[in-house]
């Protein structure tokens, strides 16, 4: 299940990813968070890092997860859990052929599986992170289930999920790095900011405006105001925007929240009760587009961490331009209007 190839990380993220997967093993949940930064204050540079390269990644409660990609790269440590994982996928995949679309409990599989339930929730915990399936809330509570889409014929064994995940992973850091190359060599040639107002942003304002929502209006207006001047406040705010919004629909929608939940974990809730989420659909095109949606959302928080005045910065820090500020606003404002306008949607009678 894992790779033979020599890790491309360095041993201190490798050492990450090892604590953080023997955590985990140990309490059967991920690691919190708040507190693993707060106490490894040095290392949170390359924990962003680990995250925006696929190797790490944090659920809706905050926690902490070695990805599959990850997993993959610690070796031998991991090689229990892909086992674990492939048992519970051959039955879910069984399962699906003979049942579709059917849930079934987190306590009848780990008795299917000859598995503990402790053991059966933290590998699901893992395996979720597929596009293969629906699930309830946390895996630890009492009734907790899973269901598989039709997505999972796609895949013999858990093993082709995670060539899936490991390449998919390449491809997102192959394509960030083309990325900011072809962003660099854009902006020695082009200035998009000699207008003032593009058509993308009277649309965005138009369709935020429909809203009885004034700070859902004012933070766009904000962002608006800020990117050409200060596009590293710009960032901050695009960013605020988006979690403006999510908190909106989600307070509309009688959802409950942390406050300190981050934008990913609060994307996640607004995406599943507005069935934006890619799991939620079978149609490979559909999931791709959504996935792609998620996708931009983690971006603008990555984006936010490397360029933006959230964070403190050493002398050597990357000072964004206006173009990224564009960048952020755009990227914002369009996730926010698509997220307003499927709510408006399906409030519709």
């Amino acid at each position: 299940m894992t790779s033979s190839a020599p890790s491309c990380l360095s041993e201190s993220a490798l050492t990450i990813l090892r604590n953080m997967f023997a955590a985990t093993q140990s309490s059967k949940k991920g690691v919190e968070v708040a507190f693993y930064r707060a106490s490894h204050e040095d290392q949170r540079g390359l924990l962003d890092d680990l995250e925006r390269k696929g190797y790490l990644r944090k659920d809706h409660s905050q926690r902490y997860w070695v990805s599959l990609s990850g997993l993959a790269e610690i070796g031998a440590q991991s090689k229990p859990i892909f086992a674990w994982c492939d048992r519970l996928f051959t039955i879910l995949r069984k399962r699906y052929r003979s049942h579709p679309q059917t849930a079934i409990t987190v306590s009848q599989l780990s008795k299917q599986a000859k598995l503990s339930l402790p053991n059966t929730a933290l590998c699901l915990w893992y395996m979720v992170e597929a596009s293969c399936w629906g699930y309830s809330g946390d895996f630890e509570v009492e009734g907790a289930h899973i269901n598989s889409a039709e997505s999972i014929l796609d895949y013999r064994t858990f093993h082709d999920v995670v060539e899936e995940a490991k390449s998919n992973r390449a491809m997102r850091e192959r394509n960030d790095f083309r990325y900011s190359v072809g962003m660099e060599k854009a902006g020695r040639q082009f200035d998009f900011l000699n207008q003032t107002l593009t058509p993308s942003d009277a649309t965005a304002s138009a369709i935020l405006s429909r809203i009885d929502a004034g700070h859902v209006s004012d933070a766009w207006q904000k962002a608006l105001d800020r990117r050409a001047v200060d596009p590293e406040g710009t960032i901050t705010v695009a960013r605020s925007l988006l979690e403006t919004v999510c908190k909106f629909i989600l307070d509309e929608e009688h959802v409950t929240y942390s406050d300190t939940m981050d934008l990913p974990g609060l994307y996640q809730l607004t995406a599943n009760k507005l069935r934006l989420a890619p799991s939620q659909h079978t149609e490979q095109i559909f999931k791709r587009v959504l996935g792609s949606c998620q996708n931009v959302v983690e971006g603008l928080g990555s984006l936010r961490n490397k360029l933006s005045d959230s964070h403190g910065k050493s002398k050597h820090a990357v000072k964004p331009a206006a173009r990224h500020a564009e960048l952020a606003v755009n990227l914002a404002g369009t996730m926010a209007t698509f997220l307003i306008a499927t709510w408006e949607a399906r409030k519709e009678p």
